[in-house]
């Protein structure tokens, strides 16, 4: 495989799952017979991919086989939108909007002396 000729996208999966030349090799081959298999207008000499790779033509539909299972199963299982909230993320946010007040905070005290009626309030003035 020419390094130069390579897209950004292949040299990022190259990077980030440590590709070698012969996986690589096998991936070309899945999708070319996966593509020939789904597209009249693709066409995929199996017998010439089986010699390169010096497989047998019936380990190349197995390569294919399982990687459109696989494609298809995760496809499959897709699940469309926004993925919900945990509620323990959804606790830390809520933490981080409103965080309680200490009892001791003049906030705190204000708003309580705020809620109490008046003759409570009196009540419970020190002296």
């Amino acid at each position: 495989m020419q390094t130069e000729r390579i897209s950004k996208r292949a040299k990022k999966l190259l990077e980030l799952h440590g590709l070698t030349a012969e996986e690589i090799q096998q991936i070309v081959a899945i999708a070319r017979i996966n593509l020939a298999t789904f597209d009249p207008e693709y066409r995929a000499n199996v017998s010439q991919i089986a010699e390169q790779l010096q497989k047998s033509r019936p380990t190349i539909y197995d390569w294919a086989d399982r990687a459109i299972a696989a494609t298809i199963d995760s496809l499959r299982n897709i699940r469309p939108g926004r993925p919900p909230k945990d509620q323990e993320g959804l606790e830390e946010n809520e933490a981080l909007v409103a965080p309680e007040k200490p009892e001791s905070s003049p906030s705190f005290l204000a708003e309580t002396a705020a809620e109490k009626p008046e003759d409570q309030r009196l009540d419970d003035a020190p002296g």
